[in-house]
């Protein structure tokens, strides 16, 4: 069975720690982030948050909570849900493989297609990492036997929102795979 620990923001397959797709990927992520203050990044870091319970919070009560500061990015969800109106099959899914773990934000069904879709909040996108988390996903659906057809970023701002279609990085997810069990000794 897999488990989250939220306060160590850990996951535990059978009793015994997996990294999650952002531990493996984080020599990368450090990369793409380092020239941004921290302060910037727990702000940041505190939108997602927030607009991501409000989401999860909708979605499944039909109610939510959330700062007045961050309600735009929210409404702009509320927007992409009106034109786009996806079906959504799954939200929140933690997945394993035995190996790693992660939490998909939802699969959704749009026009027919199944897509699996991560919300970003940040200023701007950086498409060559979320082709790495998403081939990580990718992998983590493949396994638990979830077919995918397209795989997405959608992209909330204050003004509006964009839904880009990414395609997984299966080069740099291995990279980073190598680089993380070098860093563990395995």
């Amino acid at each position: 069975m897999l488990t989250f620990n939220e306060k160590e923001h850990k996951y535990y397959y059978g009793g015994k720690e997996v990294p999650s797709v952002s531990q493996i990927m984080k020599a990368i992520t450090t990369f793409f982030y380092s020239n941004i203050p921290q302060m910037a990044l727990d702000i940041a870091c505190e939108r997602g948050t927030q607009v991501h319970k409000a989401i999860y919070d909708y979605e499944l009560f039909d109610d939510y909570e959330i700062e007045e500061k961050y309600k735009p990015y929210f409404e702009s969800y509320l927007q992409f849900k009106e034109d786009y109106k996806p079906e959504m099959l799954y939200q929140e899914k933690m997945l394993t493989n035995g190996e790693f773990a992660g939490t998909i934000d939802y699969i959704c069904k749009i026009d027919n297609e199944i897509w699996l879709v991560d919300h970003k909040t940040s200023k701007e996108i950086h498409e060559n990492l979320i082709a790495v988390q998403e081939y990580g996903y990718k992998e983590l659906c493949a396994y638990n036997g979830i077919k995918i057809d397209k795989f997405g970023v959608l992209h909330l701002r204050k003004d509006g929102y964009e839904l880009r279609e990414i395609t997984p990085n299966k080069e740099m997810w291995e990279i980073c795979k190598k680089c993380y069990d070098y860093g563990k000794g395995e």
